[in-house]
């Protein structure tokens, strides 16, 4: 086991730490589409950071992470297309896995997307699509109401809207 030195070897510009997340990201020889999907998650981060003039990795916190979530309920990529909650769980996973990289290269201590559990929540979309063929419906129908009561404990931390959280019940609430 290796122990995590909470030891900041330097101080990076955004600028200086971006450049080598995408250095890292390019020797880890990935798909060319996956590095393209996290260049444009973590641009959205930036642009986000930028409008609320935040220049430093430094100074993100929690409450800026969920100031973002926020953002991307109602962020609108183009006039009046809003993201969907895929989206925005790929733009949390891609921060998420940007901010373990930091805490790896030893650049910040604290990771202020550490308490999101994306996870939970990719788990409750994809129970979605899971048909239940007869011999397991039983079997599925508690399953399924095992995952709306997780979403149901975990979506204020989502930051999504009534109306998206509404629709998302509606989808489980058919499902059992």
């Amino acid at each position: 086991k290796i122990e995590r030195i909470d030891i900041i070897t330097r101080y990076y510009s955004l600028d200086e730490i971006i450049i080598k997340y995408r250095h890292y990201l390019k020797d880890k020889e990935i798909s060319f589409s996956f590095y393209e999907s996290e260049r444009v998650h973590i641009n959205t981060f930036l642009y986000f950071l930028e409008k609320e003039n935040i220049t430093s990795i430094y100074k993100v916190t929690s409450e800026v992470i969920e100031k973002y979530k926020v953002h991307l309920n109602s962020y609108e990529y183009q006039e009046g297309k809003s993201l969907n909650i895929y989206d925005q769980i790929e733009k949390l996973r891609s921060l998420r896995r940007f901010y373990k990289w930091l805490i790896k290269e030893r650049m910040i201590k604290d990771d202020p997307t550490a308490y999101l559990k994306i996870g939970e929540y990719q788990r409750v979309l994809k129970t979605q699509e899971k048909p239940c063929n007869n011999d397991a419906k039983k079997f599925c129908k508690t399953e399924l109401q095992l995952y709306q009561d997780k979403f149901l404990e975990y979506k204020s931390s989502l930051g999504l809207s009534k109306e998206t959280i509404k629709r998302l019940k509606g989808h489980l609430n058919t499902l059992i």
